[in-house]
């Protein structure tokens, strides 16, 4: 646009531009940690995110490098269910689980898991109870061991 601001044309080219953003050092490593942890969340627990910032002229590029490394897959599940009810509907209704040994370890899957058994205990008259989820990890053979508690309160 041109200097005149008098000018139509000049006022809305002006309206129709983004104003600068300025870089933030903070948010840079804020946005990398968030990376960092939907990366993990998704089983890549060694996971690295680098901010590569490239700068020409008055301009900024920010591009965030992902290294992952292995994917953690789940070596095995174990229950521990006091209540031999819950634990009787939990065996009827193990054919439709989301969580299987050798799976990759997820932690949106193992909350839905979390989920679907609250559901069924609500729908089998529960109302106090505790689900725990536990998980040990091995970072030279990047397997997990989830366990489930079902405590009732």
């Amino acid at each position: 646009s041109g200097r005149d601001s008098t000018r139509w044309i000049n006022r809305t080219l002006r309206k129709l531009g983004d104003a600068p953003v300025i870089y933030s050092e903070e948010e840079t490593n804020r946005t990398r940690e968030e990376i960092t942890k939907a990366v993990q969340n998704m089983g890549y627990m060694g996971a690295l995110v680098e901010p590569i910032r490239q700068v020409k002229k008055k301009k900024m590029k920010l591009v965030y490098k992902v290294t992952t490394g292995k994917p953690y897959k789940v070596r095995t599940l174990k229950y521990d269910i006091q209540d031999s009810k819950i634990k009787e509907y939990m065996r009827q209704d193990s054919a439709v689980t989301l969580l299987s040994e050798g799976m990759y370890f997820d932690v949106n899957v193992l909350d839905a898991e979390r989920q679907r058994i609250t559901n069924k205990l609500l729908q089998n008259g529960y109302y106090k109870f505790n689900i725990n989820e536990g998980c040990a990890s091995t970072l030279t053979k990047a397997t997990a061991q989830i366990s489930n508690f079902i405590l009732l309160t």
